[in-house]
């Protein structure tokens, strides 16, 4: 059962965290604390930046014992629902958790928990009432806004419709022509896959180490950087193929895969110097200089902390929806087996989670 519902914050002058905790427990004494982002309505770190402070102070202030499961939750268009795992204090894993069986195991109504976070007038309130303590002078014009207006000027003119992708994708086009069409618009990566709508860089064609060159890197967060490398096959096949009698994912899909798993062992066998390497990046960026075909958004700089770890995420994107409610099934069951974990997309799902026109 649900014990506790409030707004966890800090502002220490660095990096804002704000977040909704809830606290549970059952009948067998397990304690869990479900961290929702609330970025969406405030801006501020997101909770997978800020997990091992939060998971700290909590265990600090008595809410929870050192070994309560911690759960991460969005909210935004990926609803995210994902166990972190915490050794020594730090976060070491995120997996991919199923809502049902959490609610089970805690005895809690599934539509009544997972209700967005607008609907609770309350908590709605008590967000409004910190957005203004961080910034009074939210409602009023900001001079320093100018060139993050102008960076958006420049994006718009190279907008790339939805409709554009959409009809690619309806022809059954080719990996190399979609690739094509989304480089002339990397800012429809950042809008599928960046923590905030406008800090964000995007590369395309990005080299990890000598594991070959991954289609499309995004650098987001605040405080902690997260790095989301995503791989993109066509839509020139059916995701799920009849293979043996058993249904399973495309060939195409399957090489992804492999591709992430030997990048991922690659990663956390150099993963300091990939750190590193990753940061060094991102400041020549911000300064000015085009690496990798690099697409900066309209925040023009990100706030993260170089010290602090990298979040690593994976996605694949390829093929064509044929029934989706299996399909959909399959992608989960697959997801969830996955280590690391890899967010995977049809090009109809994924189309159908991309806001623009």
């Amino acid at each position: 059962m649900q014990v506790s519902d409030f707004i966890f914050q800090n502002f220490d002058g660095r990096s804002d965290t704000v977040c909704r905790v809830r606290i549970l427990v059952n009948n067998n004494y397990d304690v869990c604390a479900v961290l929702t982002d609330v970025s969406n309505h405030i801006i501020t770190a997101s909770v997978t930046n800020r997990v091992e402070y939060i998971y700290e102070t909590l265990v600090h202030d008595g809410f929870i014992p050192e070994n309560a499961e911690i759960y991460e939750h969005y909210e935004d268009k990926y609803k995210a629902f994902e166990l972190v795992l915490v050794s020594l204090q730090e976060p070491t894993e995120w997996r991919k958790a199923d809502r049902k069986c959490f609610c089970k195991k805690y005895d809690i109504d599934y539509q009544k928990f997972f209700m967005p976070t607008t609907k609770n007038t309350q908590i709605m309130h008590k967000l409004s009432v910190l957005k203004r303590k961080i910034n009074p002078y939210m409602y009023y014009p900001d001079s320093s806004d100018i060139e993050r207006v102008k960076r958006q000027f420049e994006i718009d003119e190279n907008f790339v419709p939805k409709s554009e992708l959409k009809k690619l994708v309806e022809e059954g086009a080719n990996e190399q022509k979609i690739l094509s069409l989304i480089k002339k618009d990397l800012s429809i990566i950042a809008e599928q896959y960046s923590i905030s709508s406008d800090e964000y860089i995007c590369f395309s064609e990005f080299p990890i180490g000598d594991m070959g060159r991954v289609d499309f890197a995004l650098f987001s967060g605040r405080s902690r950087m997260c790095v989301t490398l995503i791989e993109v096959k066509g839509a020139d096949f059916p995701f799920i193929v009849n293979h043996g009698g058993y249904k399973k994912p495309a060939s195409k899909i399957e090489s992804a895969k492999m591709q992430v798993m030997n990048r991922n062992g690659y990663i956390y066998r150099n993963y300091p110097c990939f750190c590193k390497e990753m940061h060094e990046i991102r400041l020549r960026v911000e300064s000015g200089e085009s690496c990798y075909n690099s697409f900066l958004g309209p925040a023009g700089l990100l706030h993260v902390d170089p010290n602090k770890d990298i979040h690593i995420r994976y996605a694949i994107i390829g093929g064509r929806t044929v029934n989706d409610l299996e399909e959909s099934s399959k992608r989960h069951q697959y997801e969830i087996l996955q280590h690391p974990p890899v967010y995977l997309e049809t090009w109809d799902s994924w189309l159908a989670k991309l806001s623009r026109k």
